[in-house]
């Protein structure tokens, strides 16, 4: 073998510079058009296009408040079938280029123009191919730039069309998930005209991220998403549907899914000791997994007995899906784009039941199991401010009547177990409400105001969570020919209630909603299906080769992600009482079109406030619990009374 031992040669002393210059390259269409003839066709149809956007604009009068007609346009470009990638996208001009295929046969790409500048500057160059003198070769100016395109018309909803040509759904009224394609500049003025049009927006958990486009899952009907493209909605880059189905990732062979969780575990900024945790009483966390590893520890992961270990023991597992929501939502999204995330909290898990049935193993032992696992979470980190996370009930007891359980997590939350003279220790204690269980006969399921909330979720101190879905499309390799049971928007059939408790001396519970998946019912209504993936969250599983991903629903589901949004708020106010921010969670929320639909169709005050027992007061909105809007303002104030120096109270006053 040669030795690598000579210095490389410089040849810097011997060169020489000189101009470049471009060669045409070969393929493509030669153009000989007749300039005055193709010149006028382009003219016209630009005039013309513009002319159609600006008639199709409603009037102000018309739309909803806060609305305003864009001064920009949709142009759409036909270009000649045999023309070269062509490309006039001017951005500093406020010309921008997006979509960009096949649409009725032809082949087009979509121009933005910003405002009334940015549509002189496209006629002035039109006009300049038309009148401006020729060079040298006889060409026109703007020759290769004007002669691939074939002409100019006004832009439908087909041409931003980004899937098959056939798919786009007919039905003007059918609601159905879309999936807008936003530039990045945009997505604040896309969602608020998507909201303001009655439109169901996704939560940013299910927002995909790419290259300068972010992909918003909405739930409307084409009549809706037209009405934004007739408002000249210029943040539309693209439009297609929300392709944020579980199901795909679900089935992908285990080396896949495993690639796609060691990617995404790249991608995150992952936290520090010193931060929020969210302290999980559960099944046990599997912590080896790449997304909750480097967020969970060793000596964060406890069990009350250290004979049960920390592990998951349940069979398909529990504790480890309510780690991967409470650390990062339902995956789905994250798992198909390609953002960096940052997370600024961290896990605690203490495992409060035991891997097999024990004789003592009694619900009625459980207010002392759950102040125990408190203790044991304080105990290693006593300053680290920390949300309480239990989907734990008990299902063979109503929640309508205090228990040793409920009267210790209203302890734990109010924090007289303070030693006497010491500060009351502040804590959010979020609990789940309960699952309807599991029956083949839709019948004896289908009303939940038959099936009471249990205990604990009674405890007054307790924000208490219960499941709404927007999860409604049924993926065909699941069960096609079955329908979802519950509407966009509308309350999750896992869920249970309060509406049978008596008024006066039971709190309203639950106090909010977040996703909690869908059941799913055949024709004839004599068979259910639960954890149908289409219709489910995705979450981490469990461990071991091709079980990195998994289904996960109901009301665990949404007490986990109800968990994260109280970390996050503490993460941005880590000044803010653990009251405030339970009460900025509450004040937050809002009813989704479904559920005001039930309310404004209730008979008198008695049917709204039973409605009230099923679904609080709706869903809490995380920019709006973190910050105040022009419109809408939060006064908020915290203060210890002087004539209880151990009560600690915590107000906040929402004016829309």
């Amino acid at each position: 073998m040669a030795d690598y031992d000579r210095p490389h040669i410089d040849i810097a002393p011997f060169l020489t510079t000189s101009s470049y210059t471009a060669h045409q390259s070969p393929g493509g269409r030669t153009f000989t058009r007749n300039r005055d003839q193709h010149g006028l066709r382009l003219s016209t149809g630009l005039v013309a296009s513009l002319t159609a956007a600006e008639a199709r604009r409603p009037a102000p009068e018309t739309l909803p408040p806060g609305v305003r007609p864009s001064e920009g346009a949709f142009v759409t470009v036909i270009l000649d079938p045999n023309a070269r990638e062509l490309d006039i996208e001017k951005p500093k001009k406020g010309v921008r280029q997006s979509a960009a295929g096949q649409a009725n046969g032809r082949r087009i790409m979509v121009l933005h123009m910003a405002d009334e500048d940015a549509q002189a500057y496209l006629r002035e160059r039109v006009e300049r191919y038309l009148t401006g003198e020729l060079n040298d070769r006889e060409r026109p100016p703007l020759y290769s730039e004007m002669e691939p395109i074939d002409d100019f018309s006004p832009t439908e909803l087909a041409d931003l069309w980004r899937e098959d040509p056939g798919t786009l759904p007919t039905d003007a009224c059918g609601p159905t998930w879309w999936g807008l394609w936003c530039w990045d500049d945009f997505v604040d003025d896309v969602t608020g005209v998507a909201r303001a049009l009655d439109m169901h927006v996704a939560p940013e958990d299910r927002w995909s991220t790419f290259p300068d486009v972010r992909v918003v899952p909405v739930h409307a009907t084409r009549a809706q998403v037209q009405a934004m493209l007739d408002l000249n909605q210029l943040g539309l880059a693209e439009i297609g549907y929300a392709t944020d189905d579980p199901t795909i990732l679900i089935d992908l062979p285990g080396q896949e899914q495993d690639g796609l969780v060691e990617d995404l575990a790249g991608r995150i900024q992952w936290p520090g000791a010193d931060v929020p945790a969210i302290c999980l009483l559960d099944t046990g966390v599997n912590r080896a997994h790449p997304l909750i590893e480097p967020a969970l520890t060793s000596d964060d992961a406890q069990a009350i007995d250290l004979d049960w270990g920390s592990d998951d023991h349940h069979r398909p597992g529990h504790g480890t899906p309510m780690a991967g929501l409470a650390l990062h939502g339902d995956l789905t999204g994250p798992l198909a784009d390609a953002s960096a995330r940052t997370l600024a909290h961290r896990l605690e898990s203490i495992k409060i039941l035991p891997p097999t049935p024990r004789s003592d193993d009694d619900p009625a032992n459980y207010g002392a199991i759950t102040k125990a696992a408190v203790a044991l979470a304080e105990a290693r980190n006593p300053d680290r401010p920390r949300t309480i996370c239990s989907a734990v009930t008990n299902d063979g007891r109503r929640g309508d009547r205090p228990t040793r359980w409920s009267a210790a997590i209203d302890e734990i939350a109010s924090g007289v177990d303070a030693a006497e003279g010491e500060e009351p220790p502040r804590r959010l204690f979020v609990q789940a409400i309960g699952n309807i269980s599991h029956s083949n006969d839709w019948s004896t399921i289908e009303d939940p105001t038959l099936h009471p909330g249990e205990d604990p979720a009674q405890a007054w101190n307790a924000l208490t969570v219960v499941g709404v879905t927007f999860k409604d499309a049924i993926e065909a390799r699941d069960r096609a020919e079955w329908s979802a049971c519950a509407s966009v928007g509308a309350a999750s059939p896992y869920g249970r209630t309060s509406s049978d408790w008596p008024d006066g001396t039971t709190p309203v519970k639950p106090e909010i909603v977040f996703e909690a998946g869908n059941r799913a019912t055949n024709a004839l209504g004599d068979q259910v299906s639960d954890a149908m993936p289409s219709l489910s969250l995705i979450s981490t599983g469990k461990g071991g080769t091709g079980d990195a991903l998994m289904p996960f629903y109901a009301t665990s589901a949404a007490t986990a992600q109800a968990s994260r949004m109280a970390a996050q708020i503490t993460v941005e106010h880590p000044q803010y009482w653990p009251e405030t921010v339970r009460a900025l969670m509450v004040h937050s929320a809002d009813y989704t079109p479904a559920m005001r639909a039930e309310i404004e169709s209730a008979v008198g005050k008695t049917e709204r406030s039973a409605l009230r027992r099923r679904f609080g007061y709706g869903m809490p909105d995380l920019p709006r619990a973190l910050a105040s809007a022009s419109s809408d303002l939060t006064l908020r104030s915290s203060h210890k009374p002087t004539s209880s120096p151990s009560t600690v109270l915590s107000s906040v006053v929402v004016m829309g």
